[in-house]
């Protein structure tokens, strides 16, 4: 497991995530390369481990997610944090709006 601290202004959030063989971040995504310095980049980090998160728990479940659900999620989740909201509110609140906009019915076929 991988754990990062963001040091984001007036908070600190950490996060845990598997790694895959060589290293790299389970992202569902490419190997992540260092995000660039300053909000930004923290702002894309929180990101895509947002989407690897979000890929990991639609797997678990058995569920496709439609096209533009995860970055809705993840967009949500990311400019809460940016705006200073705790991570566990943030992922609840977008969580619902997500389910909101997004119904999700049965899992794969």
């Amino acid at each position: 497991m991988l754990s990062v601290r963001l040091a984001m202004p007036h908070r600190i959030i950490s996060f845990t995530a598997p790694l895959l063989l060589g290293g790299s971040v389970a992202l569902g995504l490419p190997a992540v390369s260092p995000a660039p310095a300053g909000a930004n980049g923290m702002a894309e980090m929180v990101k895509a481990i947002c989407l690897g998160a979000f890929q990991s728990e639609m797997d678990g479940a058995g569920k496709v997610a439609p096209a533009g659900m995860a970055d809705f999620a993840c967009g949500c989740v990311t400019e809460r944090i940016s705006n200073g909201t705790s991570l566990d509110e943030a992922r609840s609140t977008c969580k619902l709006l997500t389910a909101q906009r997004y119904p999700l019915r049965g899992g794969r076929p």
